[in-house]
């Protein structure tokens, strides 16, 4: 999707690194690094958990393990 060499952020929504695009076979580079890549992957599984909740009820959840 990314021209190679073209400036792409970091998967990570809480990461606000940028770097140069690379296609490397079938897999272009979509994270920063492997920390960046394990807490995006932390951050999709805790969604799917909480969605269904409703924003109030998951909110108070996250409140509760602060």
């Amino acid at each position: 999707p990314f021209p190679e060499g073209s400036e792409i952020p970091c998967g990570n929504p809480l990461c606000s690194v940028t770097f140069k695009a690379r296609v490397v076979a079938n897999s272009p580079k979509r994270f920063c690094g492997d920390p960046c890549k394990q807490q995006a992957s932390i951050l999709r599984r805790a969604a799917a958990l909480l969605i269904d909740l409703g924003k109030d009820q998951a909110w108070s959840v996250l409140e509760k393990i602060r």
